[in-house]
């Protein structure tokens, strides 16, 4: 009867989590990353200039921040305006934080990288990184591998849709006996 219980509110809460990812990436999407869902994003790293932290494939949750609280030693996630960054999403590192023109200034880094990046200005930055979603990650390692997806989702979705229509078949079968 517990058991019921726990997992019962276990699979609410697993509901309510997967909503909220799913609007997460829904907002992200339908707003070509420019609006955020409740102040969170989530992105995935797209190159190894932050590992061995972020490897490439990670999945991230990035939180909206106030410009004020970000210190140095956080990564953020901002967008690039200049060089190779111009028009990417880009999350590295917070090595130095300086005042311009009574604007706080971004200096960030890959942690892998050898250089600096060009200065970051708060209206560039999306959010401090909140951490690493392992299972998202794995999901989304796993859903981009095609033998993969073949054999752990399709094929067992497959076979549970073809067990719920034979299960419904036997029933009807057995009311009408």
């Amino acid at each position: 009867m517990i058991g019921k219980i726990i997992w019962k509110i276990l699979g609410k809460i697993l509901l309510i989590i997967i909503l909220f990812m799913t609007a997460i990436i829904l907002t992200q999407n339908l707003t070509k990353n420019e609006k955020s869902f409740l102040g969170y994003r989530l992105f995935r790293v797209q190159t190894g200039s932050m590992e061995p932290k972020y490897k490439v494939g990670d999945v991230i949750l990035v939180k909206e921040k106030d410009i004020d609280k970000i210190v140095v030693g956080d990564d953020i996630t901002y967008w690039g305006t200049t060089g190779v960054m111009k028009g990417k999403l880009v999350t590295h590192q917070v090595v130095e934080i300086e005042t311009q023109e009574e604007q706080k200034v971004f200096h960030t880094k890959g942690i892998a990288n050898n250089t600096e990046d060009p200065l970051v200005y708060s209206e560039q930055i999306n959010g401090v990184v909140i951490g690493k979603l392992y299972i998202l990650t794995i999901i989304c390692t796993l859903l981009n591998n095609n033998y993969i997806f073949y054999f752990c989702g399709i094929l067992p979705l497959t076979i549970y849709i073809f067990l719920c229509i034979t299960r419904k078949k036997l029933r009807k079968l057995k009311e009408v006996e």
